[in-house]
């Protein structure tokens, strides 16, 4: 009995023994046999490398869904607010740039509203009015909705 026998818990293992068998046929002349014997090895070895990916896409599968329940949570508590904002600054002069806005709302809502989210509503929202030929500076319009509301009401610093 040899004492370098790999262990039978060993994850090589069978596939340790089943090239073993595959030699020992084929060095007895056992051709045929030792053909097959290849072919049961690599239909196996594709058989696990198919269920490696087969999990990997049940665990993308599974971080989309989560990712997908999380996007359709809430709105934020502020869009309302902010769209309805932006709606009336270019309904009243569509000169002003994105960047300005963006830049002013950042201003206003300070640590309320970040500005990628700022610009993922324009774009998704298609609120930006066409480009003009110059960009024009101006102040927020306000929809008198929201003219009397606090800003920093629920956690402002």
């Amino acid at each position: 009995m040899r004492k370098d026998k790999p262990s039978k818990d060993d994850a090589d293992f069978e596939e340790q023994t089943l090239a073993k068998v595959f030699f020992i046929l084929e060095a007895h002349d056992f051709t045929t046999l030792a053909e097959d014997m290849a072919l049961v090895i690599e239909r196996r070895n594709i058989k696990e490398r198919c269920q490696k990916i087969i999990y990997k896409e049940i665990a993308e599968g599974s971080a989309f869904k989560q990712r997908s329940i999380a996007a359709s949570g809430p709105r934020h508590r502020l869009y309302d607010e902010i769209v309805a904002i932006m709606k009336s600054t270019w309904k009243h002069n569509p000169a002003l740039s994105k960047r300005k806005m963006i830049s002013k709302l950042l201003i206003r809502y300070e640590d309320k509203v970040d500005e990628k989210t700022l610009k993922d509503w324009i774009t998704k929202g298609k609120l930006a009015p066409p480009r003009p030929r110059q960009n024009k500076n101006s102040d927020l319009v306000i929809p008198p909705e929201y003219a009397s509301k606090k800003i920093f009401e629920g956690g402002g610093k």
